[in-house]
């Protein structure tokens, strides 16, 4: 693979992991209109919308700032597909929860989240800050502890619910 198709696939990288800021970002946006009803939960899913907005900003920033190769070619491709089943995953929950009436149910939907929030968390830190740009890799372990954020944030609403 020349340098040209390493460089372009990096960018592939960077906009799919861009979409699954967006897609989250979507997520939680439906999830605060679902439950409006409490409105510590609907305040919660604004607040994880607007950071995963932000998220998806900064990483669309990255493609700009950082045109050269971040990672290896023999992680390009892995990481493309780790990163389309992680916005199938959003997009399905996204679906689930629109068509289900679990979704009223806020106990089992805050544990879905955060279980997911968990997985992004270990891709974050253990793959996509592998980067060989060092601002590249701290951009994303400090996406990976905000990760973590949202997981203790969906795990404390879940506590105070009594889930």
């Amino acid at each position: 693979m020349d340098d040209g198709r390493i460089l372009e696939m990096n960018t592939v990288v960077l906009q799919a992991a861009a979409r699954v800021e967006s897609a989250a970002q979507g997520l939680y946006t439906d999830l605060a209109g679902h439950f409006s009803f409490d409105p510590h939960l609907r305040r919660l899913f604004l607040r994880l919308a607007a950071e995963e907005g932000q998220h998806a900003l900064h990483v669309e920033s990255l493609v700009r700032h950082y045109p050269r190769s971040l990672w290896s070619k023999d992680l390009v491709g892995r990481y493309l597909k780790i990163l389309d089943a992680m916005t199938d995953e959003i997009e399905a929950n996204r679906m689930a929860f629109r068509e289900s009436a679990d979704c009223r149910r806020p106990g089992s939907v805050l544990r879905q989240l955060s279980d997911m929030e968990t997985r992004f968390n270990r891709f974050h830190e253990v793959e996509l800050a592998r980067s060989v740009e060092p601002n590249v890799n701290r951009f994303f372990a400090s996406l990976a502890l905000q990760d973590a954020t949202h997981r203790e944030l969906l795990q404390m609403a879940r506590t105070r619910m009594g889930a």
